[in-house]
């Protein structure tokens, strides 16, 4: 039997780190030891070269710099992509990035027979059109948003089917008229974050030996409810005698900085380099924190569950499904002051917190591993494949998980 051939392409991959770098580069190494299936990875580069990884391909895709912002590219160069394209004939193409792919995707679909899938891992109309529009004024964030979901309309629409990983994405895409929607969420490495973990070096590092310690490590950007919590931080500390640990950069860092110099129990620990320190970070304090109301899927949660981390998350988003379901935290509507301190010092003031947070990683790993996720994923594009070539589009959207 020939082995199904894969190409992904994402030009939003990063090779400086974040979620879609990881999910790829997990995907890579999982089906390298699949021989059922032949995977290939398209992203842009400085050059054109292929890295082989057993029965995978990780294929670089010289792109131009002036197409590149910050450590992310605008685009993957179309021309060599199609060249691509011609020469494997995948049986299956995976497009990740939701600004200039399914442009580039629509090109592929003229030319190129096979099924054609888009991974929904950015929640554009809402997470930045929206909220920054709403910065400016009310009007103009719904004015953006609607914009952002008839582009979404119009570029996801020609999939043959959409793979998200959250309840709740499948439930916003269906009211945008997408449906033909799978959901399958991604996984962490549920040793690597484990409560065994904990370091009592590290809470006396900053000073927690005796005191709660309140963590959090994600990047310094409004949609992260950073000023929020620096808002509620007085509170909370007054309350219980917290201290905090910040871990990250972004364009609120001034804000951080300020707090931690005008604070004795606010720490900036800087970005945390390796797995191993973040899940030490983790497995050592007592609470920690999902407030982006946006999140596809929420590595940095899921990593606190399995690190067995009670959780303050947002009302809205997928660490709202996952920390319901769990029942591992206390969710708060999003940019709520009040609510975020309230629920804090009641998380930290609560006799079975660390109860609570085992639940959690009891979840992370009934769910949330690699295995099962890209086990299910294949058997999702088996399905899609199969019933291409017969001739007969899958039916029975959207594929939820249970509930």
């Amino acid at each position: 039997m020939q082995p199904l051939r894969i190409l992904d392409f994402n030009s939003l991959f990063s090779f400086s780190g974040g979620g879609i770098r990881t999910y790829h580069l997990r995907k890579l190494d999982y089906f390298s030891d699949h021989p059922e299936v032949e995977y290939h990875l398209a992203v842009p580069s400085d050059s054109d070269r292929v890295e082989r990884h057993g029965n995978a391909c990780l294929h670089h895709i010289a792109t131009p710099r002036l197409l590149q912002v910050r450590n992310y590219a605008l685009t993957i160069e179309p021309r060599r992509l199609l060249a691509l394209v011609d020469r494997l004939q995948p049986d299956l193409i995976e497009a990740g990035g939701p600004y200039t792919d399914p442009i580039i995707a629509r090109a592929i679909r003229r030319r190129h027979g096979g099924v054609l899938i888009g991974f929904w891992h950015t929640h554009y109309p809402s997470a930045y059109l929206d909220f920054y529009g709403r910065r400016l004024s009310p009007r103009l964030g719904r004015l953006l948003e609607r914009i952002g979901w008839r582009l979404a309309r119009a570029s996801y629409g020609l999939y043959d089917a959409i793979i998200v990983a959250a309840d709740c994405i499948i439930d916003d895409l269906d009211r945008a008229g997408l449906r033909r929607v799978i959901q399958c969420p991604l996984g962490i490495d549920v040793d690597a974050f484990h409560p065994r973990h904990a370091d009592p070096a590290l809470r006396a590092r900053v000073g927690a030996s005796e005191r709660p310690l309140v963590f959090f490590p994600h990047r310094f950007l409004a949609e992260k409810g950073i000023r929020e919590l620096v808002a509620a931080v007085p509170r909370i500390a007054a309350a219980t005698g917290a201290v905090f640990a910040f871990a990250g950069h972004g364009p609120e860092i001034d804000l951080v900085a300020n707090l931690c110099q005008s604070r004795p129990d606010c720490h900036h620990l800087g970005f945390v380099e390796t797995n191993e320190e973040l899940a030490a970070w983790f497995a050592s304090s007592d609470l920690g924190y999902g407030l982006s109301a946006w999140e596809t899927f929420g590595f940095s949660v899921v990593e606190a569950m399995a690190s067995g981390l009670p959780l303050v998350v947002a009302d809205r988003g997928a660490a709202n499904d996952w920390i319901t379901r769990a029942g591992c935290g206390l969710t708060v509507p999003h940019g709520d002051v009040d609510a975020l301190a309230a629920a804090t010092v009641a998380l930290l003031q609560r006799p079975d917190r660390a109860e609570v947070g085992l639940r959690g990683r009891e979840y992370a790993v009934a769910h949330f591993t690699w295995e099962g996720s890209f086990g299910r994923m294949y058997e999702y594009y088996r399905l899609l494949v199969e019933s291409s070539r017969q001739g007969r589009p899958l039916t029975g959207f959207p594929y939820r998980l249970e509930r």
